[in-house]
């Protein structure tokens, strides 16, 4: 059966009020036997937006919304029903970042501890070489790890520490701290 024009229009007309009633453009189109790509033709034909569909637009602050609160965004895409795209799209939306928890494993364990006691070892005196070769690193590593330390304050007066003075075999003088050492004085 052949469709008039005259009919399109007031089927599109139909489908414009129906969707400003409230209808989802996917069941207006089943609705109407027509495709999807119909029913925005018809609604942009009578100035509606169809990509501000309140509903929608709250679905998708809702997941922004729980990853924002800490529920990883996988967790929040199965419980929706959607991708894990459609989420990450939500949270670029509305601003939400998220980073990845990283589980530390026995080994990270391990290296941090390591790590502390080769930076206790540069706090008490020891050589980077006699320390590099008492943990089997290179002594690139225990100076990658003193700067490290330096850096976030840690070993502020380990210079000091380690050039010890005759006059001040502990590397500090009793009255003011460590003893700072210049060279070439």
């Amino acid at each position: 059966m052949q469709v008039t024009h005259v009919e399109k229009r007031q089927r599109r007309k139909q489908i414009a009020l129906d969707y400003a009633k409230g209808a989802s453009a996917p069941d207006l189109a089943r609705r109407y036997g027509v495709c999807l790509g119909t029913v925005h033709v018809a609604l942009r034909e009578r100035g509606l937006r169809t990509n501000l569909n309140a509903a929608a637009r709250a679905r998708r602050e809702s997941m922004a919304a729980q990853v924002r609160t800490g529920v990883p965004p996988p967790e929040v895409a199965r419980a929706c029903g959607v991708s894990v795209h459609t989420v990450q799209s939500a949270m670029r939306e509305f601003g939400v970042t998220w980073r990845r928890q990283r589980v530390r494993s026995r080994r990270d364990y391990d290296r941090m501890h390591r790590m502390l006691r080769i930076v206790a070892r540069l706090l008490g005196g020891e050589s980077e070489t006699s320390i590099s070769q008492h943990f089997a690193v290179t002594r690139q590593r225990v100076n990658q790890i003193a700067l490290a330390a330096k850096k976030a304050g840690v070993l502020k007066g380990r210079d000091a520490m380690i050039n010890r003075t005759p006059s001040s075999p502990s590397g500090f003088d009793s009255l003011s701290g460590p003893v700072e050492v210049t060279h070439g004085a």
